[in-house]
């Protein structure tokens, strides 16, 4: 006969009421506001395409901000259910050739390299176990971020690596950021460069945090002003 822990009972009843709190709120938001949004999209189509002409310089600026930030709010919608999605979602563990992953993601990054020069090198990279969807979109998310932070750089240079332990990285020469912020890096909604110098909502590292903590990994940076970061993940 076993007995349950009364601690670890309770521990369990709260982290299921938890996420089926973020599930309910994931679900409010993914429904409840891409409406409006979707309105206001159109919108803003309607009268660029049929009333601009009419406008002055400042109505035309009023519309290009409504329709960025409609944009940007969309993006970040979908940077929530994805976040969310992550915590819910079942593992499933399979056996991932690391070096096909990492080729691929790379293969699917065209337009934020158009007109730049962006050399990849992809080490050779030992199997890893776990989710495919999952690890797919942790590399998708370093190596984004890499393109995006040596976006001011002649050339950019961006590895994937790994190193003798097992510790896979993705290491860029982009403007890297002061270890002194980096307990912030992989907080929900925190960011560490003004959204006027790169884009983002502040929910990739998270996701990447999270990812790599559902396998049992880790994920952790070093980084110098001025002279890029490293990324580093375990799974």
């Amino acid at each position: 006969m076993t007995t349950t822990d009364p601690e670890e009972a309770r521990l369990t009843a709260e982290r299921d009421a938890a996420v089926a709190d973020l599930a309910a709120f994931s679900s409010a938001i993914s429904h409840d506001l891409r409406g409006p949004l979707r309105t206001i999209s159109v919108a803003v189509q309607i009268l660029a395409s049929e009333h601009a002409a009419g406008f002055d310089d400042e109505a035309r600026t009023l519309l290009s901000i409504v329709e960025n930030n409609a944009g940007r709010m969309g993006g970040l919608i979908d940077d929530i259910v994805a976040f969310s999605r992550v915590s819910r979602q079942r593992l499933q563990k399979l056996r991932i050739d690391m070096n096909e992953m990492a080729e691929a993601v790379i293969a699917g990054i065209t337009s934020p390299t158009e007109g730049r020069r962006v050399s990849f090198a992809v080490d050779p990279l030992p199997p890893a176990a776990g989710d495919p969807e999952l690890v797919r979109q942790l590399l998708a998310q370093l190596i984004s971020n890499a393109v995006k932070f040596t976006r001011p750089r002649d050339e950019a240079v961006i590895q994937v690596g790994v190193h003798g332990d097992g510790t896979y990285f993705v290491r860029d020469n982009g403007v890297g950021f002061d270890m002194a912020h980096t307990g912030q890096l992989f907080g929900l909604f925190h960011r560490l460069h003004h959204k006027d110098e790169f884009e983002g909502n502040g929910v990739g590292l998270a996701l990447v945090k999270r990812i790599a903590e559902k396998h049992g990994g880790r994920v952790w940076a070093e980084g110098v002003p001025g002279e890029g970061a490293t990324f580093y993940f375990t799974l």
